[in-house]
């Protein structure tokens, strides 16, 4: 009975996302991968920014959870936090509030750093480069994980392909 007098609003909140899904899927051209794409400093489309945001919320929900779990799994007594500033144990604390204060530091040098060179053509564009750069080069680590290692295991269906493969 509840969900016939809520059609009228659900049918234009499903047209809506649909719209700003189709939206964003347009606004991903072809010229979405190139170094032209830097625009801090710069306005940029809408829904670029929206999906920056989710994504972020998204990381930060994920490395809640991993947070969760590994520190329930941790026999370790010796519990580390962000204020430790311990370069040994950097990205290794034992609670997803010192992950928070590390990202909400980092923006805030780096958001001040940004507003005090807004101005600076060099320091956008270089700042763009960096942002592309970094986005880039993301697989790296795991890259490296598997080359040390010499194995793939742990990636997504690699495994179960190579077994499948080898047996056929």
């Amino acid at each position: 009975m509840a969900a016939e007098g809520l059609g009228w609003l659900l049918v234009p909140l499903h047209q809506l996302v649909s719209w700003v899904a189709a939206g964003a899927i347009c606004g991903g051209s072809a010229d979405m991968g190139s170094v032209s794409f830097c625009r801090f400093g710069r306005h940029f489309e809408s829904p670029l920014l929206w999906q920056s945001i989710v994504m972020i919320l998204t990381m930060l929900l994920m490395l809640k959870l991993c947070t969760e779990v590994r520190v329930a799994n941790e026999l370790n007594i010796k519990r580390r936090s962000f204020a430790d500033f311990d370069p040994h144990h950097f990205w290794h604390w034992s609670s997803f509030a010192d992950y928070v204060q590390c990202v909400l530091a980092f923006t805030g040098v780096a958001g001040y750093i940004t507003y005090l060179s807004i101005d600076s053509a060099l320091f956008v564009e270089t700042l763009g480069f960096l942002a592309v750069l970094t986005e880039a080069m993301l697989g790296v680590p795991q890259l490296y994980r598997n080359y040390r290692h010499h194995s793939t295991e742990g990636m997504s269906g690699t495994r179960h392909g190579l077994q499948s493969y080898a047996s056929s």
